[in-house]
């Protein structure tokens, strides 16, 4: 019974070992496993990352593929017009070549035609410095006509202006001439009746306006009244007019002795008198043994009047 029980007690035994042995082992397979699963896990992952890398980079190959096969069909136009331009270029070379022939050809002769001219070139050259020496005698012999031009100017200049002022002093002396005869017929000449001009009283009055004999200044026994009356007969003698120097001896007023010079002049409206003094014309009548109106003297009796100069007879 023992016996049995202490078999019993083995077994149990042996079975308990054999069941922690399983189960050790069972343990260590199930850590292994457990690395195991892990790491297919990790692999996984890493194979359904790969796979989505994979993944995208199919579809941006299938992108390129696309643009490549239209790029493709693009070049493959553009070889097929190539194709035909090569075969037009080729031809246009074949063209080329038989006129660079001819150039080649042409550039021999023009060769030949450049040492020709060279040689010319040199004769020309050599005839260009003889004229340049001869250009520069001539430049001097320019620069002393010039000098000889431009005293010519100077001279002409000068001579223009010489006779400028001589055709002035011509002119001049041509209005001298004429003042001077009629200053000479005035002086020396008589004044006939039938070379005798009638002024108007306005005529006379704006002559004597301009007339300078009233601008003399009065000085005893140098200038008086005699003097401006003759005076002033003589410039109306220039001009035509027949003016007469008249005097009266009386008395003013006052009984104080007038003895005065002035001038008569017969104008179209009649005689009248001129003081030469102050150019102020004044009227009539004067006659011995009556008064009259003398300007700046007021009422003057004539005892004597004395014609000094006759004037034109009345009309």
């Amino acid at each position: 019974m023992r016996f049995k029980a202490v078999t019993a007690v083995a077994l149990l035994l042996s079975a308990f070992c054999l069941l922690a042995y399983q189960n050790f082992t069972l343990w260590g397979n199930n850590a292994a496993l457990r690395g195991t699963l892990a790491s297919e896990i990790s692999r996984r992952a890493a194979v359904e990352g790969l796979y989505e890398k994979l993944l995208e980079d199919y579809y941006d190959l299938l992108k390129n593929y696309t643009s490549l096969s239209s790029e493709a069909g693009r070049l493959k136009i553009l070889y097929d017009g190539l194709l035909g331009n090569y075969s037009a270029l080729r031809d246009q070379h074949a063209k080329l070549v038989e006129e660079y022939t001819a150039l080649n050809e042409t550039h021999s002769i023009l060769q030949r035609d450049h040492m020709s001219l060279i040689t010319r070139y040199i004769e020309l050259e050599t005839a260009y410095a003889a004229l340049n020496r001869s250009y520069g005698e001539l430049l001097q012999e320019l620069a002393a006509l010039e000098s000889i031009v431009r005293d010519y100017e100077e001279l002409r200049a000068k001579y223009d202006l010489l006779l400028s002022g001589n055709q002035a002093l011509q002119e001049e002396l041509l209005a001298l001439r004429g003042q001077y005869e009629a200053l000479y017929r005035a002086l020396y000449e008589p004044l006939w009746s039938n070379m005798t001009v009638t002024p108007s009283l306005n005529e006379l009055r704006e002559w004597l306006a301009e007339d300078d004999t009233d601008k003399i200044t009065y000085k005893e026994w140098d200038f008086v009244c005699g003097d401006y009356a003759t005076m002033l007969s003589m410039h109306a003698k220039l001009k035509g007019w027949d003016m007469g120097v008249v005097a009266v001896l009386g008395h003013d007023a006052d009984r104080k002795i007038f003895a005065h010079a002035f001038n008569a002049i017969r104008c179209r409206e009649g005689l009248v008198y001129v003081e030469p003094q102050n150019d102020q014309v004044f009227y009539g009548p004067i006659i011995e043994g009556i008064w009259y109106m003398h300007p700046n003297y007021g009422m003057i009796f004539v005892e004597k009047l004395i014609v000094v100069m006759p004037y034109q007879s009345p009309l």
